[in-house]
């Protein structure tokens, strides 16, 4: 197949912003070597001027952010969207970018607001399940909470750890006194 053709087609798959993969694809479908895929498409890119090489992208992010100072993490955030824009690449490529500029220029970067996460409490799963059960049968035994497990397909082993939880519980709550005898 021509030259020509595989141009065409890395063009027209950019035009409609494809990735990467589709436009390999595309080229390989029309009979193109799998070991020349990456070699031709690369040599395209650069010849066409699809995409800037590093070089290129740190002067153009240079003269993107010339004079700029960030105020907040909106604002990096922002600049960050305009400058992917400008050079064609990810949010990832454009973060890092802005980051070796501020480092090479001394600028100190807004670190945004940490999320403040909200603890859950209790339990949830298997033991939820044990421990609900336990709630709503306070008199059962280790057995009756191992045919429980079994009957709901948790494993025999979480109704130990349970009984061992509620007896915790009852410990620290002085429902039951220090001493306690086995259960057989």
């Amino acid at each position: 197949m021509s030259e020509q053709k595989h141009i065409d087609i890395v063009l027209a798959g950019f035009e409609a912003g494809k990735s990467d993969d589709d436009i390999l694809r595309e080229l390989f479908e029309t009979g193109l070597e799998f070991n020349e895929l990456r070699t031709v498409f690369n040599d395209i890119v650069k010849s066409e001027g699809l995409r800037l090489n590093a070089k290129e992208r740190k002067i153009k992010t240079s003269e993107v952010l010339d004079g700029w100072v960030p105020v907040d993490s909106e604002d990096m955030i922002a600049k960050v969207s305009s400058l992917k824009d400008e050079l064609k690449v990810s949010d990832s490529k454009a973060l890092a970018a802005v980051r070796a500029w501020a480092k090479e220029n001394n600028v100190e970067l807004p670190k945004p607001p940490r999320k403040v996460k909200e603890l859950k409490v209790g339990f949830s799963g298997n033991y939820r399940k044990i421990l609900n059960h336990m709630l709503e049968n306070r008199d059962a035994t280790r057995k009756d909470i191992q045919a429980f497990c079994e009957s709901e397909g948790v494993p025999v082993n979480y109704a130990g750890i349970a009984m061992n939880i509620v007896h915790f519980a009852k410990e620290w709550s002085g429902e039951l006194d220090q001493e306690v005898t086995k259960e057989a």
